[in-house]
């Protein structure tokens, strides 16, 4: 319960640099500190408080940022920032760690060298202005893109624009695949240019994946492949892909000038980008794979590491890889920071070496794990679905502009796993206008996705708690190679190889679920997740 309370008070404790020695001191805010426990007197009435999710948390408080009042808007957000200042801080901690032990620093890096640059929020209320926009929290700037806020008497002043609202304003509470608050502070902070500007006058320039696929031209990448023994094949895919990129980037680049329109090259990466999009129906057309576009930007991003690692191992790079905030000891490094160069503290000659733990891994994990996760997988699949329904169940009830909807949710999905209805008939039982408001209510497609992810998430930690506890000494002792050699921090290339199957199975799951949301008959709804759903809402008939 300790630690827990000390969560809490990230609501209401904001990190302040102190002027006097430039270091960052907790500063309590009784105010944020009241308003929270008025909002969540469950977090001290109830002894089951080690359940609770911050997410449902900050959905709340998120909501309340757009009331109509603005003593509770301007509240709600000052638990968040309160939030954002603890998180802010850690990404600078994580900063450091990444690049304090570079050998091109001109002289040493600090904490205290960032935190002026993105910990600046002093945790004073402030009642700011919305624009009329539903999904994001777009406060009114001036033309300076200073933060304009409520006075006493009704007028409006323009006022300095924390480094907090630059997170709020930018956090999409709606977006698919969601990124946490926390994630997204992180985020913005190591993309922040001002953090980009420090570390460049310390002697460290940083580059995204995305520019390292445009430097590299085909021939660089099938030389470098052929000097770390790439196979024909692989070479051959990947030098294919690099080309079609680049192609179609210039493409993209042409009509933009023409258009005279500029772009952001940090989106590019990216499943939703047009150019990723364009590029998946470019190469879909020829080859069989990869079969949506978000493989296609894992295989890119693949060839990136790739690039990075042999660059980091040329420059004899000696940095620790990134950490994550959300990960545990052991743990792979976060999604969110996959579009940065990883960092290696291994020679080039260790190649071959990796090549044969990898090898004996993949082997073990075909013959000994592969059995004993099929075991498992029904079980994972039912805990996914249901974390998932009722996550989804509960955020609809909690949430103010979608709260009648909750109601309906789960006949909803009886309606169409159970008897069998088309989206139309749902749509006149239900009373509601059209087919499309259906799908609004049930969001299928984004149901599926969390479910995947929940079970890509289940079958890393299975693995990883199967070697270290149940898996032979032999097994164990690979694994400590491994963890040696740091190759379980490269998370899109070692570990979709050693668990290709697996993952595959997962995604195969998704996509046969979605493939039946359409389908004008009924029976056709007899995919493994959609027997599952049924089992779900059959065993949950009398508590919805």
């Amino acid at each position: 319960m300790i630690a827990m309370v000390k969560q809490w008070t990230r609501y209401w404790m904001m990190e302040r640099i102190d002027p006097a020695t430039g270091r960052c001191k907790n500063h309590k805010i009784d105010e944020a500190r009241t308003f929270f426990l008025e909002k969540f007197p469950t977090l001290v009435d109830q002894p089951d408080i080690l359940d609770t999710d911050d997410e449902s948390i900050q959905e709340k408080l998120w909501e309340l940022c757009r009331a109509s009042e603005p003593s509770i808007r301007a509240m709600a957000a000052l638990n968040l920032r309160c939030y954002i200042s603890d998180c802010v801080k850690y990404a600078c901690i994580i900063i450091t760690q990444d690049y304090g032990t570079n050998p091109n620093l001109t002289y040493p890096l600090t904490c205290e060298d960032l935190f002026p640059y993105v910990l600046d929020d002093q945790g004073k209320l402030l009642y700011f202005i919305l624009e009329n926009e539903p999904r994001s929290l777009e406060f009114v700037l001036n033309e300076h893109m200073q933060l304009m806020v409520l006075q006493e008497d009704g007028t409006r002043e323009a006022m300095y624009r924390p480094f907090s609202f630059e997170v709020l304003g930018t956090f999409d509470a709606y977006r698919q695949p969601r990124y946490s608050l926390k994630n997204w502070t992180i985020l913005k902070v190591k993309r922040s240019k001002k953090i980009d500007e420090v570390l460049r006058e310390h002697g460290i320039i940083r580059q995204s994946f995305w520019r390292l696929l445009k430097i590299t031209t085909p021939k660089q990448l099938q030389y470098l492949e052929e000097l770390h023994h790439f196979s024909v094949v692989q070479i051959q895919w990947d030098v294919e892909l690099l080309t079609c990129l680049q192609n179609i980037y210039q493409e993209e680049r042409l009509r933009q000038r023409e258009a005279g329109v500029r772009s952001s090259s940090r989106k590019y990466l990216d499943p939703g980008h047009p150019l990723m999009k364009s590029m998946f129906s470019t190469w879909h057309s020829s080859k069989s794979s990869p079969a949506s576009v978000k493989d296609l930007v894992t295989e890119l991003k693949r060839i990136a590491k790739f690039l990075a690692q042999h660059k980091a191992n040329k420059a004899g790079n000696s940095e620790l890889p990134p950490l994550s905030l959300d990960a545990k000891p052991g743990e792979f490094q976060s999604r969110l920071y996959e579009e940065w160069i990883p960092h290696s503290r291994f020679p080039n000659d260790l190649a071959e070496l990796e090549r044969r733990v990898i090898e004996k891994l993949q082997l073990r994990i075909q013959e000994r794990f592969k059995p004993v996760y099929q075991e498992q997988f029904i079980s994972f699949l039912d805990q996914a679905i249901e974390y998932q329904i009722i996550h989804r169940f509960n955020y609809l009830q909690s949430s103010r502009r979608n709260a009648h909807k909750a109601p309906q949710y789960i006949p909803g999905l009886r309606y169409f796993y159970c008897a069998g209805m088309s989206l139309g008939e749902i749509a006149l039982r239900m009373n509601l206008k059209s087919q499309p408001q259906v799908s609004r209510l049930l969001e299928l497609k984004n149901l599926f996705t969390d479910v995947e992810h929940q079970l890509l998430e289940q079958l890393r930690e299975f693995v990883l708690d199967w070697v270290r506890n149940q898996g032979d000494a032999e097994y164990r002792q690979l694994l400590a190679q491994v963890e040696e050699l740091q190759l379980w921090e490269d998370k899109s290339g070692l570990w979709i190889q050693l668990l290709y199957e697996q993952i595959k199975q997962i995604k195969d799951l998704y996509q046969e679920a979605q493939a039946e949301i359409y389908h004008p008959q009924s029976h056709a709804r007899n995919s493994l997740v959609a027997q599952r759903i049924r089992v779900f809402l059959n065993n949950h008939s009398s508590k919805f």
